[in-house]
């Protein structure tokens, strides 16, 4: 039997993760759900030489106070009373996210060592970034925006017959949800994530 992963390892994400992240004002910090294989550190050229991205291209990964601001805003939206099952399901995967993205970048900061049971769990799960200013940074939002318009035209995962994340979710009922132990969810069926153009 294949190994379960739910949202928080999904290289794809149900699109009411995708809004609350991008634009809900319970969260200060906004962000973009993508996966870690989003953004590329360099770009290689002319055969073995590799070049920098540079700056203005990149988007930018939130900093380990930022990831905190997060984490404890969507653990709140998740607690309170008057969210919706929807929005505490969609809280509780970001909560999950930023947590797990924290304790990556507090393990590099430490200089630890980092090794993954399988090669795709290095490329496969969600990853927040920062949402890039149309005015301050036009070459980085222009890249969120024309990524999520080229994800959009391939994402096939939500076709019955196909699994995805490596194989390893063969339900697409698993983006849901963060964990198998969660107590909350959002309702079946998932929706499709959208260009950011769009939301």
């Amino acid at each position: 039997m294949a190994e379960e992963k739910f949202a928080v390892e999904a290289a794809v994400k149900d699109k009411r993760v995708q809004e609350m992240a991008y634009d809900d004002a319970r969260l200060s910090v906004k962000t973009m759900t993508e996966s870690v294989a989003f953004q590329p550190k360099t770009a290689v050229k002319e055969g073995t030489k590799e070049t920098e991205v540079a700056s203005e291209d990149k988007v930018k990964e939130p900093t380990i106070d930022e990831l905190e601001t997060i984490e404890a805003e969507a653990k709140a939206i998740k607690e309170d009373g008057a969210s919706s099952a929807d929005d505490k399901g969609a809280a509780e995967i970001i909560e999950e996210v930023a947590k797990k993205q924290k304790e990556v970048e507090l393990d590099k900061k430490a200089k630890t060592k980092v090794r993954y049971a399988k090669s795709r769990d290095m490329f496969s799960s969600l990853k927040l970034y920062i949402v890039p200013d149309a005015v301050e940074s036009p070459k980085a939002h222009a890249k969120m925006i024309r990524y999520s318009e080229l994800k959009e035209k391939f994402n096939t995962y939500l076709t019955s017959t196909r699994g995805f994340s490596g194989g390893s979710i063969v339900g697409s009922d698993n983006l849901l949800k963060a964990k198998s132990t969660a107590t909350n969810a959002m309702a079946a069926p998932v929706q499709e994530e959208v260009p950011y153009g769009d939301l």
